[in-house]
């Protein structure tokens, strides 16, 4: 689901590990329209890749390792976030200041409380589009 306007953004400091003097540019977004996802938006040498995932996946790795499958996010000891992102195409692991996450993570949870998604959703609209 794309949406045109995004409740709470943010710019994320970010690297790939292994190659930390290459900045990557990140850009975290949320909308309370989908209230149980966050898509972020990795630029490194003029190309774009986004990921959608569980908000509850950074928000929990911000203080453990969680995550299978396509997207890991860790704790680092470099103080920093770690996120594993994998697809078909290969694996990509990059490390984001943990401050501008923890915030990012404290804006979305202040748009929309933990346990109060579901009131946010729009299931009838949902059922009419997936119908129609």
């Amino acid at each position: 689901m794309m949406f045109g306007l995004w409740d709470v953004t943010r710019s994320v400091p970010t690297v790939l590990e292994g190659n930390e003097s290459e900045p990557v540019a990140a850009e975290f977004k949320y909308s309370a329209e989908e209230p149980y996802a966050v898509t972020a938006v990795f630029t490194a040498r003029d190309v774009d890749v986004e990921w959608t995932f569980a908000r509850d996946l950074l928000s929990d790795g911000l203080l453990s390792s969680v995550g299978d499958g396509d997207v890991l996010v860790t704790p680092d000891a470099s103080g920093r976030v770690k996120l594993i992102l994998r697809s078909p195409e290969g694996a990509a692991a990059l490390l984001c200041e943990r401050s501008a996450i923890a915030s990012f993570v404290e804006q979305m949870f202040t748009l929309v409380p933990a346990g109060e998604e579901t009131a946010r959703l729009d299931l009838d609209g949902l059922i009419t589009e997936l119908t129609a």
